[in-house]
């Protein structure tokens, strides 16, 4: 998942929201022939509604060519924010569900924008910041971190590697501890 735009990002010049906008179009109209080659099959998550019907359009129209992608699944986050993903959900169930006894975390996971996609292992942080900025904060409950100053025009796949290197030396735990982690 790539967080492109968030819902915050509105509060942003009009003239930098654009720019944002059109190199996004930009960049996926020119890849898009290469995306289809390699099997990656694209959706966008996020509110939609409140895109504009021409950005809308090009979403779907990027979605539809590249639907029958098999070897990956990217998701776009866009006019994404973690907090209004688990309000949308929320309301969703609230307007299915008579029993409130019957709303666990199996419910909220099943109403998010993508349930059918796994929480994400790891998560890593470009531009130098410390924060998740209200990305996947429902998905990265456990998902292991990764902070990098590179910005993400310059992350390069070396860098990419080396994170993943570092993740797989990692121990998950999922909110347990292991012996190594007990009182001596």
């Amino acid at each position: 998942t790539l967080y492109t735009f968030s819902t915050e990002n509105w509060k942003r010049p009009e003239q930098e929201v654009r720019f944002l906008f059109t190199m996004m179009i930009d960049y996926l109209q020119k890849r898009l022939p290469e995306m289809v080659r390699e099997g990656l099959r694209m959706r966008f998550i996020g509110r939609r509604g409140q895109l504009g019907s021409e950005l809308n359009q090009f979403c779907e129209y990027i979605e539809d060519s590249t639907s029958k992608g098999s070897r990956l699944d990217l998701l776009i986050a866009l006019n994404y924010g973690g907090r209004a993903e688990i309000v949308d959900a929320a309301r969703k169930i609230v307007a299915n569900t008579k029993d409130p006894e019957a709303i666990d975390s199996e419910t909220i996971a099943a109403h998010l924008y993508a349930p059918d996609v796994p929480d994400p292992d790891l998560i890593i942080r470009t531009s130098g910041e410390y924060r998740i900025s209200n990305f996947l904060l429902w998905q990265g409950a456990y998902s292991e971190l990764c902070f990098t100053s590179t910005l993400w025009p310059e992350f390069t796949e070396d860098e990419f590697q080396s994170i993943l290197d570092d993740y797989s030396r990692r121990q998950r735990r999922y909110g347990s501890i292991t012996e190594d982690d007990g009182p001596e």
